[in-house]
């Protein structure tokens, strides 16, 4: 993987933490509920879901581009 595309996943997952922290939301929106939580506790657990998604995605093509050393 190259250098850009890590840096990419690293900017995306923090524009992702920036964006579950409920502080950038109006009172209004703070008493908005979907599927029975509130607004935010749902993006927020869209957002964490999405950067351990995006962590496992990483560790995927790091783990299949270096070889492993067998001891056998």
């Amino acid at each position: 993987m190259s250098t850009a595309v890590k840096n990419g996943f690293i900017l995306l997952m923090i524009l992702l933490l920036i964006v579950s922290v409920p502080w950038n939301r109006n009172n209004q929106q703070m008493n908005e509920t979907l599927l029975g939580f509130p607004e935010w506790v749902v993006v927020a657990i869209a957002c964490y879901f999405s950067i351990t998604l995006i962590n496992v995605v990483i560790w995927l093509r790091i783990a299949k581009q270096s070889p492993r050393d067998s001891k056998e």
